[in-house]
């Protein structure tokens, strides 16, 4: 029988991103306040602040939407008590304490067009924590 000669195989391209933006960092730390706090910086490819995006949050268990105001064209320099600093030009705190549950959050501009994936992320009221997210532009 003839020898099986195995054909390279090509390999699948790389998908190219489907939004502007990419998550670029997911930091969070323990914290004694009951509320869900989340600072967000949303930056272009140089690190400088964009403003006039927003962070929509479904919260999964209940499927509730909260949407934040809209990012600023600045550091606001939030930071939440602790070692770290962490600074933003957007607050996304929808009402009501931290609980068990799972969250979906993205990017959108003020029209509502998404610019991100969904980043998911859990919370719960016995490791409270606040949370620090970066969306940069890959562009």
């Amino acid at each position: 029988a003839p020898a099986v000669v195995a054909e390279p195989v090509s390999p699948l391209p790389t998908p190219a991103a489907q939004y502007d933006f990419l998550l670029n960092e997911f930091f969070n730390s323990p914290t004694t306040n009951s509320f869900l706090v989340m600072y967000v910086a949303i930056v272009d490819a140089n690190e400088i602040p964009i403003g006039d995006l927003k962070i929509v949050g479904t919260r999964l268990d209940h499927n509730l939407t909260y949407e934040s105001p809209l990012s600023t064209w600045y550091y606001e320099g939030y930071n939440a008590p602790g070692q770290v600093q962490k600074s933003g030009n957007l607050k996304f705190e929808p009402p009501g304490g931290i609980e068990a549950t799972s969250w979906l959050l993205h990017l959108e501009d003020a029209q509502g067009n998404r610019l991100s994936d969904d980043v998911p992320f859990d919370t719960d009221p016995a490791d409270k924590q606040w949370y620090f997210v970066k969306f940069r532009r890959s562009y």
